[in-house]
């Protein structure tokens, strides 16, 4: 199993943010006689409000299940930037550590997760792994949620600091966990993480990882944006 921290692009932490609710599903549709009259472009918006495109509609974040082990591969192979773990690494991350991963869930789809543990020689980090956000949803702020959130989950409260590795070229990651850091007001270290000779392929195939250390998080404050969760944690 290849434990990477999130190297991969993500969607930038600069992208706009939708609505501080994770319940955006609002129903506020018009609907029988009021539709009378109405001219053709509203007709058009109204349709659009009556069938969501794939970005719209009702988003969860929740813990994910063995059920979910397959779709989160399958995420992240149609992502075609991430690294593609084995079937079997999935299964892990949405058994052995659902408590400390999310998946996002629009419509009834997963379209997004975002997968975390708490490193046995240092309990009070969590680390993130790998996050992962379906194309259709790009560009809503969704990875900047699920981090925002996973930090507010029963597991993860505790937590003294937030760890990921990324690659010095990956600015979409580091803006992602920058920007994270802004909003809690702390800081947002760099260290050595995992020099390029150690990954298989050598420095000619992989750039060396960049430890990022977050913190001290101050649970008493929450997360700026993160209101009504909806992550059943």
């Amino acid at each position: 199993m290849q434990w990477r921290g999130c190297s991969e692009p993500v969607q930038s932490a600069h992208e706009p943010y939708p609505e501080p609710s994770l319940d955006t599903g609002l129903d506020r549709r018009l609907c029988g006689p009021y539709e009378a009259g109405i001219s053709n472009s509203s007709r058009s918006a109204l349709a659009r409000r009556n069938h969501p495109t794939p970005a719209e509609g009702e988003l969860s974040l929740r813990s994910p299940g063995p059920q979910d082990a397959a779709l989160l591969w399958r995420l992240v192979r149609d992502s075609g930037a991430l690294d593609l773990n084995s079937p079997y690494c999935y299964l892990l991350v949405c058994s052995h550590f659902a408590d400390t991963s999310l998946v996002a869930e629009r419509n009834g789809s997963i379209v997004g997760f975002v997968a975390a543990y708490r490193p046995p020689t240092r309990p009070g980090a969590i680390f993130v792994w790998q996050i992962a956000v379906a194309a259709s949803q790009r560009g809503a702020g969704l990875a900047r949620r699920l981090l925002d959130t996973l930090v507010d989950r029963p597991a993860v409260r505790d937590a003294e600091e937030l760890e990921a590795t990324v690659t010095a070229s990956n600015e979409a990651s580091r803006r992602l966990f920058g920007g994270f850091a802004r909003r809690l007001g702390v800081a947002c270290r760099e260290e050595r993480g995992f020099a390029a000779d150690l990954f298989p392929d050598g420095p000619d195939a992989h750039e060396a990882e960049i430890l990022l250390r977050i913190g001290p998080l101050d649970r008493t404050k929450p997360v700026r944006g993160v209101e009504n969760r909806t992550d059943g944690g």
